[in-house]
């Protein structure tokens, strides 16, 4: 009995610890080079690669992460499905297809877009009061945030 107690809980452990990571296939055309690295401060992920590869990433404590090819860099959001891959093939461009590529997508259109009105020192420069910055982020959000999500191709 104690022996199938030990066993049954190996087999759970096991699949909680497949359950965790993602995969993650990466096509690169001729002589190049990228950078994988993780967006979070508790995990150190920083994988030079140069060749096509297939990696299964952790995911527990992190989603984010982005690949870096001339210091340009294209956001991945990873999830924690071992069934489906998420797919990057890197030539001129960066295509993204399977497992969440339509947020992924979406997730990058919108960095692109947005990242530079929330650089915190160019906002602490132009509003030197707090309630001007308020309404700023306060438009920026409930205006141009929302129109840019409500008017996406794959907002449904």
């Amino acid at each position: 009995m104690l022996r199938c107690a030990f066993l049954f809980c190996s087999i759970i452990m096991f699949q909680l610890l497949i359950a965790q990571s993602g995969n993650l296939t990466i096509d690169l055309d001729h002589n190049q080079t990228i950078n994988l690295r993780s967006m979070s401060n508790q995990d150190s992920l920083d994988i030079l690669i140069n060749h096509d590869t297939t990696l299964t990433i952790n995911v527990v404590n992190n989603h984010l992460f982005y690949i870096e090819k001339s210091n340009t860099k294209y956001y991945l959001y990873l999830t924690d499905n071992e069934l489906h891959s998420t797919l990057v093939h890197i030539n001129d461009s960066i295509h993204v297809s399977g497992h969440n590529n339509q947020f992924i997508i979406f997730l990058n259109e919108y960095i692109n877009l947005y990242q530079s009105k929330f650089d915190i020192e160019l906002l602490m420069s132009n509003y030197s009061n707090i309630d001007e910055l308020e309404i700023y982020m306060y438009n920026l959000i409930n205006n141009d945030i929302y129109s840019f999500y409500n008017n996406h191709r794959y907002f449904d």
